[in-house]
């Protein structure tokens, strides 16, 4: 089973080329700080807190899919036996640039289809939770079309985990990647079922620590109650534990999950790169 390949294979990938655990890390960090705006300003009637959001949004938009494009590249080299480097990772992310920036695009162009007929279906379903004063009928009505929702989400997420991999990889397109995704699943649907989930419990381990520094130095607050900011010193050590150790979790998922693509499209082994060379949509 190419999920047990691998597992097996990661480890010496890992430790026999530290400079991806670096990018991983350098990765948290960039992460990191980008939330930390989030965290700062909460205060509820503040214009600066209305903009944050979007400013960071802008930011990832703009920075994500150069990061992405670097670490799966120099996940690729280590996977395939050449010298990745932090060179080697800029070129990556620059080279499929836009295919992984399209990509992203289309996504969150899916996931707004989907969140507006959703809050459409919800707000319907309030209403008739209301109208039946609060029936067991009108929560089963609310509680299903989340499910529903919930369903139909990762159900994409799942068809599409792969167009990254695609990209860079295999020298894919945007719409080429998210189909080439598809494909992948279509015919691994198993071995794909499997690497879902040991992504996702990579990804449980990593978001567990991170959610509960921010709980710990930012709790939530009352309407009206100021935000009281933690000392700089611990809350720089407490966000470099979470950090470390998500970068610790990543660098082991990010191999895996590029060994897991190689084995199931038939680049086993070193000296097998790809074929990514793509720099457009």
């Amino acid at each position: 089973m190419a999920v047990i390949q691998a597992l097996k294979r990661t480890p010496s990938t890992v430790l026999g080329h530290p400079i991806v655990f670096v990018a991983v890390l350098l990765y948290g960090i960039v992460v990191t700080l980008l939330q930390i705006p989030q965290l700062i300003y909460q205060q509820p009637d503040s214009l600066v807190t209305a903009l944050v959001p979007w400013l960071v949004l802008g930011v990832s938009i703009v920075l994500y899919p150069f990061l992405w494009g670097g670490l799966v590249g120099i996940a690729n080299d280590a996977a395939s036996g050449h010298s990745p480097t932090i060179g080697r990772f800029a070129a990556h992310g620059r080279s499929f640039y836009l295919s992984i920036l399209g990509a992203y695009l289309l996504l969150t162009g899916v996931v707004i289809a989907l969140v507006i007929p959703f809050t459409m279906a919800m707000i319907a379903g309030g209403f008739a939770f209301v109208l039946t004063d609060g029936s067991a009928v009108g929560l089963a009505i609310l509680a299903l079309l989340g499910l529903v929702f919930l369903a139909i989400y990762l159900g994409v997420m799942f068809v599409v985990q792969f167009f990254l991999h695609a990209i860079v990889i295999e020298g894919t397109r945007a719409i080429e990647g998210l189909k080439r995704s598809l494909e992948v699943v279509r015919s691994n649907l198993l071995s794909a079922f499997g690497h879902a989930l040991v992504v996702a419990a990579g990804g449980f381990l990593v978001a567990i620590p991170y959610i509960g520094v921010q709980f710990w130095l930012f709790p939530p607050t009352m309407p009206g109650e100021d935000l009281t900011l933690p000392d700089p010193g611990v809350a720089a050590g407490a966000f470099g534990v979470s950090t470390l150790f998500g970068a610790i979790v990543g660098v082991f998922l990010l191999v895996f999950t590029v060994q897991f693509y190689r084995a199931v499209i038939g680049l086993e082994g070193a000296g097998a790169r790809g074929t990514g060379t793509t720099n457009d949509w």
